[in-house]
């Protein structure tokens, strides 16, 4: 797994300095079901630290600072591109995605319990068989989830659905 991760910090680093952030197909897993059937073609995933509390207070203050979306997302664009994917030992061996509230997606990979995670960027392949859980809004993990996606998406709803993906 942390070779895993730290071939994520490496790809998001470089998708921040060179892309903007926009997620790239290493960052975008096929989701299967475990006989390998298809719940997703794609699903943005992100890889967040072990404690998430100040890089959460940061990206909840930039995007509250500034009534200009452009604003706090290149204020954002600019911790990430310098500092925050430097250490990958500093990151949780989880994931997480966000969703509507309602998702019937999300509902049906709460149901199943377990999904595989497959991630393919140039000649690099990982497949990572995960348990899938929902996290309440008071989680750190939620929380850090929804204002990192905030940056990048200032439209977003407040009530969203963030699961977690804990590789088995």
């Amino acid at each position: 797994m942390r070779d895993f991760i730290a071939w994520q910090c490496q790809l998001r680093k470089w998708t921040v300095r060179a892309e903007g952030g926009r997620p790239s197909s290493g960052m975008q897993p096929r989701v299967t079901r475990l006989d390998g059937s298809e719940i997703l073609a794609a699903m943005t995933v992100l890889i967040l630290e072990k404690d998430p509390t100040a890089s959460t207070h940061m990206f909840r203050h930039f995007g509250r600072q500034s009534h200009d979306p452009r604003q706090s997302y290149e204020k954002g664009l600019k911790v990430m591109a310098a500092e925050y994917f430097e250490h990958p030992e500093l990151f949780a061996d989880l994931l997480a995605a966000q969703f509507a509230q309602e998702s019937e997606t999300a509902a049906e990979l709460v149901k199943a319990n377990l999904c595989v995670l497959s991630f393919r960027e140039g000649a690099r392949v990982f497949r990572l068989e995960c348990k899938v859980a929902s996290l309440k809004e008071t989680d750190p993990f939620y929380q850090a989830t929804y204002w990192h996606n905030y940056l990048f998406n200032p439209g977003l709803v407040p009530r969203a659905q963030v699961l977690c993906f804990v590789p088995v």
